[in-house]
């Protein structure tokens, strides 16, 4: 490259580590890009972990990078709702850590799960009381995110909060994620979907490949998209927010990308192996 950057954005699932096991290089690289004074920051689309639960796996994989420095789709998205939709009441169908981190910023933030269990509602069976009971809930916001305990009186929940007039709004839309073993497991782009096909609607999407996470970047760094480089291992995500923004990027081959996809999308991003190449194209 021309210059070093002074700042990397980097994915974390599929670049830093893959499931619950770091990747080669990723701590060493990380740690050679700080020493020649580059400011690193992890960039995830994941909903279901807050700054303290990604500091901690980061110190547990011997990666450097603190709290500050961790910017996902989970911490963007209560300062975004407060910001972009002030006043709105919300609905949450994800993680008790994505509405733990929504509820610091949004008074009226209602978890699906625990509004559902107040009133007894533990398992669907249909009906027009049902319905009814779930009609009158009537949020100006669902914000959907990836969810492991989903069940189908939630999705109900959701849906009938979208058809009521609810805006959409997804924390991402990656239909699926990595894990050890080479598999690919439902993201939180399926539930989105789901519910973006049912009610016919398009939701807003905070997450890559959009530009609210790179935003609050910018806000609390001060560095501007000018300085900034970024690794990642989905062309519709990583690259694609990198080339929405204006911002260089590398793809690299240790996540859901394999070298004959990338090098047949021609995009417009240097191909890399792993965080080793890398660390030599930036002479870290």
């Amino acid at each position: 490259m021309e210059r070093k950057p002074s700042l990397l954005l980097l994915d974390a699932d599929g670049v830093l580590w893959r499931g619950q096991s770091p990747l080669p290089h990723s701590a060493e690289f990380v740690s050679r890009a700080q020493a020649a004074g580059i400011r690193c920051v992890l960039v995830s689309n994941n909903s279901t972990k807050d700054r303290v639960a990604y500091s901690a796996q980061c110190s547990a994989m011997g990666i450097p990078l603190n709290r500050e420095d961790i910017f996902s789709s989970n911490y963007i998205a209560g300062p975004w709702l407060a910001r972009e939709r002030p006043g709105r009441s919300v609905l949450v169908l994800g993680s008790e850590l994505l509405h733990r981190s929504v509820a610091q910023h949004v008074e009226q933030c209602v978890h699906a799960p625990k509004w559902l269990g107040q009133r007894g509602l533990l398992e669907y069976r249909g009906g027009n009381e049902l319905y009814r009971v779930l009609a009158g809930l009537r949020p100006d916001v669902v914000l959907s995110g990836m969810d492991v305990a989903t069940d189908y009186l939630k999705h109900a929940l959701a849906c009938i909060a979208i058809q009521q007039g609810a805006e959409l709004i997804g924390t991402n839309d990656d239909i699926s994620f990595p894990v050890e073993g080479g598999w690919l497991l439902p993201g939180s782009g399926a539930q989105l979907a789901m519910y973006s096909l049912v009610c016919r609607t398009e939701p807003v999407v905070l997450g890559k490949p959009g530009l609210a996470i790179l935003q609050q970047i910018e806000m609390e760094t001060g560095i501007a998209r000018s300085e900034m480089l970024m690794i990642g291992d989905r062309p519709n995500t990583d690259i694609a927010m990198a080339q929405n923004a204006g911002i260089p990027s590398m793809l690299v081959l240790t996540g859901v990308t394999d070298r004959a996809t990338a090098e047949s999308l021609s995009l417009p991003a240097t191909i890399i192996a792993d965080l080793e190449e890398a660390a030599a194209i930036l002479s870290i």
